[in-house]
């Protein structure tokens, strides 16, 4: 909506209810029909006049008229335009259509966000560079096309599951703005009250410590909360959302997830927050499933300040030995006609591989004993026996084979009553 006819109408609706009365008392307008009619004279002056203002320019300089200009780009997860001054991105201006005159010359630029690379142009032929600059002779829809760029860095960059556990137990309110937690990014959206088929397709820039309007905030060692209202911040926010964790589980397999999920206002209209999961990064998010096949997510509690942990829930195998893995916190609507929304927060994120486990025993005809383990492929595992469960002598470190499997023969259980065995992590 034109920001002039919405502040007329804002305006309208705060002096309307007194309308009657001011009519009874003072007789002047004449009646409450003739007051609206009034003010639809304003939206329709507000409506009409940049056309106007454009023709009396057209007319006084001498120009050949005006033109539609439509931008858009083929992901506002991969890039941006910028024409002369406005940046025609996500969330608040993508896609864009503005009316300019003919004789004028256009400045765009095709934004790549990090990771990609500008493609080309769809709507124009012959031009292949990111920067152009245009004389328009009629109306033109251009879209700038992005791909991902296999040379950049991948955002955000993968925490190695192979080298230890992934946790996150706070985020503090102070925290810079444009910055994240560890090997993590959180990303906005421009449709207000997203369910889950909106993408986030934006970074999210700004400040953790906002106290109205749609925000992520820090909550220091409760972690960090998502709260969409009608209106975005006015310096480049969006509506929210979701916190995304890069992994790379080569040599790591049997990968559990266990995360707190909290209501920190419970408000009218009910939100969600779903974990999911993608393996690289031009693949869409799947649900993450608990055992009994239900999508693991935290819903908005009726009490203040109610938490639980989800979790542990392994994930699907598809993730295991694989150089990029993104797992996604999405913040969505779930249901609520009116009224404040809740705010949802997330914390003590626990993202580790599970413990090798023993699937083969069998004792010899030499009265040794061998024993199978699986656990990640390629990874080291220290075994360790014990006569009580309390005091661990190592008897050696070996390396599971591709599958994730590997063998040992003890030859010295018979000289012990009772012998305990167990296998982990260097």
């Amino acid at each position: 909506m034109d920001p002039l006819i919405d502040r007329v109408n804002q305006m309208a609706a705060v002096i309307a209810p007194e309308m009657a009365e001011h009519i009874r008392r003072w007789r002047a307008p004449g009646s409450v029909t003739e007051w609206n009619n009034n003010v639809q004279v304003l939206r329709d002056f507000a409506m009409n006049r940049p056309a106007y203002a454009r023709q009396q320019i057209v007319s006084y300089f001498g120009l050949r008229g005006t033109a539609n200009l439509s931008l858009a780009v083929s992901d506002t997860n991969h890039g941006s335009i910028k024409i002369n001054s406005l940046n025609v991105a996500a969330p608040r201006n993508a896609p864009w259509t503005g009316v300019y005159f003919k004789d004028n010359p256009l400045t765009l630029a095709a934004l790549a966000k990090p990771g990609y690379r500008f493609a080309g142009w769809q709507g124009i032929l012959g031009v292949n560079t990111n920067a152009i600059t245009l004389l328009l002779n009629g109306d033109l829809a251009l879209t700038a096309l992005f791909e991902p760029d296999p040379d950049a860095a991948l955002i955000p960059a993968p925490f190695d599951l192979s080298r230890g556990d992934y946790v996150l137990t706070a985020w503090r309110a102070t925290e810079s703005a444009g910055t994240y937690p560890s090997n993590m990014v959180f990303l906005q959206t421009a449709a207000p009250d997203p369910g889950l088929s909106p993408e986030p397709e934006a970074f999210w820039t700004l400040p953790y410590d906002r106290t109205n309007r749609s925000r992520i905030n820090g909550l220091g060692d409760s972690g960090f909360a998502f709260l969409n209202t009608s209106d975005p911040q006015p310096d480049g926010g969006g509506y929210l959302g979701a916190a995304v964790l890069g992994l790379k589980t080569i040599g790591v397999q049997n990968i559990f997830v266990s995360w707190r999920g909290g209501t920190v206002m419970t408000n009218e209209r009910i939100y969600a927050i779903r974990l999911q999961y993608r393996v690289d990064v031009t693949n869409s998010f799947a649900d993450v499933l608990d055992a009994k096949g239900a999508p693991v997510e935290y819903v908005r509690n009726p009490v203040v300040g109610h938490s639980q942990t989800l979790g542990p829930v392994q994930l699907p195998v598809e993730v295991n030995n694989q150089s990029y893995v993104q797992l996604r916190w999405k913040y969505y609507y779930v249901t609520g006609a009116s009224g404040p929304r809740a705010e949802l927060r997330v914390d003590d994120i626990l993202v580790r591989a599970g413990a090798p486990a023993f699937t083969h025993l069998e004792r010899l005809p030499d009265g040794s004993v061998q024993f199978q383990l699986s656990g990640s492929p390629d990874r080291q595992y220290v075994i360790e026996a014990s006569t009580n469960l309390t005091a661990w002598s190592t008897l050696r470190t070996m390396t599971a084979d591709t599958n994730g499997l590997f063998d040992f023969v003890e030859t010295n259980s018979s000289a012990f009553g009772a012998r305990f065995f167990r296998a982990r992590t260097p």
